[in-house]
């Protein structure tokens, strides 16, 4: 919403808005259209009253606003959306004093591009233009509500959807939301689409035209960027805007396609890039890539990344990124070293899988048939099967095949048959991250001759950390757990289970079964226990609800109980950090430098070889820029070398200091004003300088106080504004402001001087400060005489104004120099003499006539004078030299008459001037009364004498 402001009807003067210009600034170009009131364009809402003002909203709907610039040949539509460009809202006003409008007839067209200024010469089109016409009971409130520039925050128009990793021969898992597996050394497409929130005006006006990956992982960052199809162009383009340099990259573009689909009722037109990659991360690496949409208006692509110079919008992807986990590891496959033949045999199979999951395992024979395969859906990382794979009892071979989700394939050895004939223990440990915290134990045992009696699992005290026997199984058959007369047993179990709640540590564990002859000799299986999360500090320890306006240096120090640290990952914003890692007394630890400004979320995740994960998060702020400011209204153009002078009023512009990160601070003693007028900088020492208006979004708006304008006089001043923002970074602003708080003065004193009496003679107008800018000389409400752009400090101006003698008006010259300081500086007091004379037809009181008709000279007098004369044009005269006449008034006070004339034969068609002339002594007043002739009274009597 933005304003215009007229005085109420209770006084003499008020300023009507018949428009507003309205101009677009987008880089450095610049359009502006003129739009009348009432239309679609700028509308009428409400009226406010206060303090004797009325106050008139007025809405300007921004959609309008882009289709009414949509087009025009300074700025393209693209522009318009550009996240910076500024609407400037400059109303348009005449001024109406005692009911006569005093800046002539405002002509509209019929197109809101345009309002004439067509016999409007007076029309005043700015603040500045107003404030010279008339002055404001209050002026200082008048800046408030014109020139008002308005910056439009960047709205995403643009945006993307439908991010999504392909594999291609089923190397792509995805785990679900962003997490995807992906075999290395494969190809993987990535895709995702851009569309445009405004379907119906900028999808018909232009396509996005960039679409681009930002990948961040193993090797150094890479930006992949794929082009979208221009109106001008005939196909995509793709191209490495920057690539890595190491010699590992984690992803090689092989090819890009785009396309448009509609297939969504939202928006027709939805743009689909996809970009086939050679995945290259090592096995266990993740990669990174954020996706972005992007358009450049006039179809300009971008020379590197950081080419914003075109850029019209842009859209980061609907999650912060996704996770391309590298799988190149197949699943491990555990079986008994041998498995008996007396009968049919369940083989028992351990499958373990710590990236992308199993998908499936298969009973394979020699001659590649596929006795039985079981599918699995999911991430499944640990399957043990008991009973689904059985062998039969015939002279193949067989093996165990297994797969995971990316397609890595495991064929185990060929499974061994024999027929034990003592009693033997086979056992085996599987599961667990890098041989730690295995998850399975199984033990198969062979009785041969004798019947199996008991199984025991344990450790000795010497052989734990905790130094006491630990019993993981103790199976006998005088426990009842184990039937009389068993030749085979199986057994399996988890046995981490059984270690809840003892230390970390390396376990011995023997498998020992006895028979009931017989015992078996020992199986020694070791098992690694580490559970504990790795432990880390960081140093220093910032704070983390301040702001800093320098990097940060952040060292991780990591330590790990057991299995000893593995990987130290630092996170900001969603992306690797890399930073400096050594190790140094069982001690990891990592140097990262955080540069980004704002808020910088850090997630630092702390591994150890077990798998155990220590995750913690901070928040860091930091602000290295310093803060923005826009002198805007009258300090907008002020430069070194300016020559802008400024009045009071001037003084009262607004300066606005914004900062994007920490914000302004609202304290005063942040606003420093320097004083560099003679070259060396002294602060100004003044109690309030300044009025401070904080804003929501962190900015400020600061104004100099009245008692600061007051307090200065006419002069030049160099000043240095330092404002400092919230982190303490700060911004010098020189501000040369040139102050000029005297009117400008006239005089007689010159040759030639001003005669009041005669109305003839010269002024002599100086202005020693900013110079005179205009003159106009008025006779009542009406001005007679003017000159524009004088810009000199003293000037003589020559006037003749004796045609007003007998003005009843005050005759007045109105100065103004170029701060916009005016002053009235009377010339001549009214005469008290008033005439009116008017050329009549008695037939139908209009000055029309034909030559040889009757006409009247109506004269109308009053005040003091000596002669009326009635002097006719020549073209009359020479044919009747009696039309002249004179009357004698000197002892009348008034004169009502009306003097009888005929217009003669040979008077030619035209407008004629007769002059009434009041003469007192050696002064006189003229006034010019007019009649028009077409055609003559005998050409009828011609007519009938044909």
């Amino acid at each position: 919403y933005f304003c215009s402001k007229g005085l109420t009807s209770s006084t003499s003067t008020q300023y009507r808005t018949v428009g507003y210009t309205i101009t677009l600034n987008a880089g450095n170009k610049t359009d502006s259209v003129e739009v009348k009131l009432g239309g679609t364009y700028v509308k009428e809402i409400s009226q406010v009253k206060k303090d004797g003002y009325t106050y008139v909203l007025r809405r300007a709907k921004l959609s309008l606003l882009q289709s009414l610039f949509n087009g025009n040949s300074a700025i393209t539509w693209n522009q318009i959306y550009c996240s910076k460009n500024t609407y400037k809202f400059d109303a348009i006003m005449t001024v109406v004093e005692n009911g006569k409008q005093l800046c002539g007839t405002v002509k509209e067209s019929s197109s809101y591009r345009k309002i004439s200024s067509d016999n409007n010469s007076y029309l005043f089109r700015n603040a500045a233009g107003i404030k010279n016409a008339r002055k404001w009971a209050k002026p200082s409130d008048l800046d408030s509500f014109f020139n008002k520039s308005v910056v439009f925050a960047p709205v995403n128009y643009i945006k993307t959807q439908g991010e999504y990793a392909q594999g291609e021969s089923g190397n792509v898992f995805c785990e679900g939301g962003n997490t995807y597996y992906v075999r290395k050394n494969s190809v993987v497409r990535l895709s995702f689409e851009s569309y445009f929130t405004d379907a119906q005006d900028a999808n018909q006006a232009f396509h996005p035209n960039c679409n681009i990956y930002n990948v961040t992982g193993w090797g150094d960052n890479q930006q992949y960027c794929t082009m979208q199809k221009a109106n001008n162009a005939s196909g995509e383009r793709s191209i490495i805007i920057k690539d890595g340099t190491g010699t590992e990259k984690p992803l090689g573009i092989l090819g890009t396609a785009a396309e448009s689909t509609t297939d969504y009722s939202y928006c027709p037109n939805i743009f689909r890039s996809t970009a086939r990659f050679n995945f290259n991360t090592p096995d266990g690496g993740v990669t990174y890539v954020n996706t972005e949409g992007r358009v450049y208006y006039d179809y300009m692509y971008p020379a590197d990344f950081n080419d914003n110079s075109n850029l019209c919008d842009k859209s980061k992807g609907k999650n912060t990124s996704l996770s391309l986990i590298s799988d190149g590891k197949a699943p491990e496959v555990y079986l008994p070293p041998y498995v008996a033949v007396m009968e049919e045999y369940y083989i028992p199979v351990s499958v373990i899988d710590n990236g992308s999951g199993i998908r499936s395992i298969a009973l394979c024979r020699n001659d590649g048939m596929v006795i039985k395969q079981v599918n699995y859906s999911g991430r499944n990382t640990a399957i043990s099967s008991e009973k689904d794979f059985m062998v039969p009892y015939d002279n193949y071979k067989y093996f165990i095949k297994a797969v995971d989700n990316v397609g890595n394939i495991y064929n185990s050895g060929y499974i061994v048959f024999s027929k034990p004939v003592a009693h033997t223990v086979n056992a085996y440990i599987a599961g667990g991250v890098n041989g730690y915290n295995s998850s399975i134990i199984a033990a198969d045992v062979y009785g041969g001759n004798s019947e199996i009696a008991a199984l025991a699992i344990m450790s000795e005290e010497d052989m734990n950390p905790s130094m006491k026997r630990v019993v993981f199984v103790n199976q006998s058959v005088m426990s009842h757990t184990m039937a009389s007369g068993q030749y085979t047993y199986r057994y399996s179990f988890n046995p981490m289970y059984v270690l809840n709640g003892k230390p970390d540590g390396e376990y011995k564990i023997d498998v020992i079964s006895g028979g009931k002859y017989v015992a078996s000799d020992p199986v020694r299986l070791v098992l690694k226990k580490d559970t504990t999360i790795p432990i880390f500090s960081i140093k220093p320890e910032y704070d983390q609800k301040r702001w800093f306006k320098q990097d940060l240096g952040i060292t991780v120090s990591a330590q790990d109980n057991y299995s000893g640290v593995n990987t130290i990952l630092f996170m900001v914003n969603g992306t690797e950090l890399k930073g400096t890692v050594s190790e140094k007394s069982g001690t990891k630890s990592g140097y990262y430098t955080i540069r980004s400004e704002g808020k910088n979320d850090v997630v630092i995740s702390v591994s150890d070889y077990a798998g155990n994960v220590n995750i913690k998060k901070y928040s860091f702020l930091i602000d290295k820029t310093p803060p923005q400011v826009v002198l805007a209204k009258t300090f907008a153009k002020l430069g070194a070398a300016n020559d802008i002078w400024l009045n009071k009023e001037g003084m009262r512009g607004e300066i606005h200091i914004a900062d994007a990160a920490s914000g302004m601070s609202e304290k005063k003693s942040d606003y420093l004003l320097y004083d560099r007028t003679s070259g060396s900088a002294r602060e100004v020492e003044f109690e309030k300088i300044f009025n401070i208006e904080s804003k929501d979004d962190g900015s400020v708006i600061l104004s100099f106080s009245d008692e600061f304008i007051d307090s200065l006089s006419s002069a030049r001043y160099t000043y240095m504004l330092d404002a400092s923002d919230k982190t303490g970074n700060d911004i010098a602003q020189h501000m040369y402001l040139n102050v000029d708080y005297e009117a400008p003065k006239a005089d007689h004193e010159c040759s030639n001087p001003w005669n009041e009496r005669t109305l003839k003679g010269n002024v002599h107008i100086t202005d020693e400060h900013s110079g005179i800018a205009s003159a106009e000389v008025y006779c009542g409400e009406s001005c007679e005489y003017s000159v524009y752009d004088i810009n000199k400090q003293e000037y003589v101006m020559n006037l003749d104004m004796s045609e007003h003698k007998y003005s009843t008006s005050d005759i007045y010259m109105r100065i103004t120099d170029r701060a916009g300081n005016t002053a009235d500086y009377p010339l001549a007091a009214g005469q008290g003499i008033q005439i009116r004379a008017r050329v009549i037809s008695f037939e139908n009181e209009q000055p029309i006539f034909r030559a040889g008709e009757n006409a009247g000279l109506r004269i109308e007098y009053s005040g003091d004078a000596d002669v009326i004369k009635a002097v006719f044009p020549n073209e009359l005269t020479q044919y009747d030299h009696t039309l002249d006449t004179q009357y004698d008034v000197s002892d009348k006070n008034t004169l009502y008459m009306t003097s009888n004339f005929r217009i003669p034969i040979k008077t030619r068609n035209g407008q004629y001037h007769v002059s009434v002339i009041v003469c007192k002594g050696d002064m006189s007043y003229t006034v010019y009364p007019s009649f028009e002739v077409y055609g003559c009274i005998t050409e009828r009597f011609r007519t009938r004498i044909r």
